[in-house]
């Protein structure tokens, strides 16, 4: 890829006319101080290309879940997500599914480091352990230093 950038420069003659100001404004008087915009110089806070910023580890962490759903063969409720922010290893991620007058069903599996973020792959129960119904799908992440939970997602059960 080029770039071709063209400049210029001229000296003025006293042939060129002096700049004038419209009908009912002012201008400055020569020699009078004129104040510099201070956003032309400002230094950039926020690139494109900052790492971004880390939640760090401790209680409190978001968790998203990022796909809840029956699976498409029809046989199993499956869930995953993300803890934003946090990279770490040696976390477990714990799927609790919950429907009232029913007991409570969980599965974990173990957490794994992104560049962004602490992933929590697919995890899957089979249908055949739950009561067709609405059922509301939790994600948990926990780590000796971390822990989080996500909002409650419905998920139906066929």
């Amino acid at each position: 890829m080029a770039a071709l950038v063209l400049t210029g420069c001229s000296t003025p003659s006293s042939a060129d006319p002096a700049p004038t100001a419209a009908a009912g404004t002012t201008s400055p008087s020569a020699g009078a101080p004129v104040a510099a915009d201070p956003g032309d110089d400002a230094e950039p806070t926020d690139v494109a290309g900052d790492a971004p910023v880390e939640a760090g580890p401790g209680a409190d962490q978001e968790v998203v879940v990022s796909h809840a759903a029956v699976g498409p063969a029809g046989d199993a409720v499956e869930v995953s997500g993300f803890v934003p922010g946090l990279v770490e290893d040696g976390g477990r991620c714990v799927l609790v599914l919950g429907r009232t007058g029913h007991t409570d069903v969980t599965v974990e599996d173990e957490a794994f480091a992104e560049a962004q973020s602490t992933a929590c792959a697919l995890l899957s129960v089979p249908v055949d352990r739950l009561a067709p119904g609405v059922w509301t799908a939790r994600l948990d992440y926990r780590s000796d230093v971390s822990s989080g939970s996500s909002e409650d997602v419905e998920v139906v059960v066929p």
